[in-house]
């Protein structure tokens, strides 16, 4: 029988010295690594030398050799030290003491209640990491300032922050800046920038600062009730004065008071007048213009015998300032002409105007021929 532990030659007779002799017994097909082992409880059977590397395993109850992968030595169950191991995918394991790195790692749900020391660092997706609220991360952290939620750069709110000195920020819609602390003039300036030569900054209704652009040559400022402005300035050589005509006729209806219309002006050096509307008014441009004038009025009517005319000046605010009547001689016919000048006090926006009537019995015309309406600023 194969593989079975036998004597070399027993002849007819088996001898004891034969049987014990050492160098008298082998195994059928005995070969040098071979292993003599008890294939039953009543044979002994040989095991051929395994391969470099195999190691001898119990397989159905007997010995057997089986391949290995990897070099080095047979490594035991309790504490054995492995080098470059393929580990496959362990049903399980404790990583407590393990060091180093896996560029290649991938695993599911982790789950460890072990106290981590250093920072976590993560490659690739970061949800791997699980979700945290702003109060679980603030417990993780152990030198950060302030409370409340966690932020990121882009739009976040911040509540009461200590801001520090920014290195750079732009407040254009902060609101509830304090005026103690700001550099001074910096908020002048920032108003002043863009504004033209010339212009003053004054406090406006709301007091808040405001640009007055550069009057006139020869202006003044002035104060009026709530603000200031730039006007003309009084006295001296400075004229103040206005003197309009009309390019026509105008027609009075008998016995009918009417407003002289006047749509021509002479000269007008501070648009006492307005050809365009109002003709009939000579009017106070401004406050700084406020003051006394001579007003002077001159009325040609049409020839006419039959009876009287009369001309008025009067004052917007205070009615008749002056009149001048005349009656027609009865055997002259010649055109009536009435000169006459009255001082008015007048304050910002107020006018004057020329009103005349006549009772010839019918319509009769004032020429614009030497008619004319003016006044000036006397102070």
């Amino acid at each position: 029988m194969a593989n079975e532990f036998i004597h070399i030659d027993p002849g007819a007779i088996l001898t004891k010295a034969e049987f014990e002799l050492i160098t008298g017994h082998q195994f059928n097909s005995q070969a040098t690594g071979d292993i003599l082992y008890a294939s039953n409880s009543t044979q002994l059977s040989r095991l051929g030398v395994g391969s470099n590397t195999n190691v001898l395993e119990i397989t159905g109850g007997v010995p057997a050799w089986v391949a290995t992968s990897g070099t080095g030595s047979v490594a035991r169950v309790t504490s054995p030290t492995f080098v470059t191991p393929a580990l496959g995918t362990p049903a399980s394991g404790v990583m407590t003491n393990v060091s180093g790195t896996a560029g290649s790692l991938t695993a599911g749900t982790v789950t460890t209640n072990a106290n981590l020391t250093g920072h976590i660092t993560s490659s690739g997706n970061a949800a791997v990491l699980g979700s945290f609220t702003s109060a679980q991360l603030a417990t993780a952290l152990t030198n950060e300032t302030g409370s409340g939620l966690a932020v990121f750069g882009t739009s976040p709110t911040l509540v009461t922050p200590a801001l520090g000195t920014p290195a750079s920020g732009v407040l254009t819609n902060a609101t509830g800046l304090p005026t103690t602390g700001i550099i001074d003039n910096a908020v002048t300036l920032g108003k002043m920038a863009g504004i033209t030569r010339g212009s003053i900054i004054y406090g406006d209704a709301s007091g808040d600062p405001a640009a007055l652009a550069k009057g006139t040559e020869t202006y003044v400022l002035t104060a009026g009730a709530s603000d200031i402005s730039w006007a003309a300035g009084g006295g001296g050589d400075d004229d103040n004065s206005v003197r309009v005509t009309m390019s026509g006729s105008q027609s009075i209806n008998d016995s009918t008071a009417t407003t002289l219309l006047w749509n021509t002006e002479i000269y007008d050096t501070d648009t006492f007048h307005n050809t365009g509307s109002n003709t009939g008014r000579l009017t106070v441009p401004s406050t700084a213009l406020a003051g006394k004038y001579i007003v002077c009025i001159t009325v040609r009517f049409d020839g006419n015998t039959t009876g009287e005319r009369i001309c008025y000046i009067n004052h917007s605010a205070d009615g008749v300032l002056g009149k001048f009547a005349i009656d027609t001689s009865a055997d002259v016919n010649q055109e009536t002409e009435i000169p006459f000048a009255v001082i008015a006090d007048l304050a910002n926006a107020e006018y004057v105007t020329a009103v005349v009537v006549q009772s010839s019995g019918g319509s009769l015309n004032v020429s614009s021929a030497n008619s004319a309406f003016s006044m000036i600023r006397i102070a």
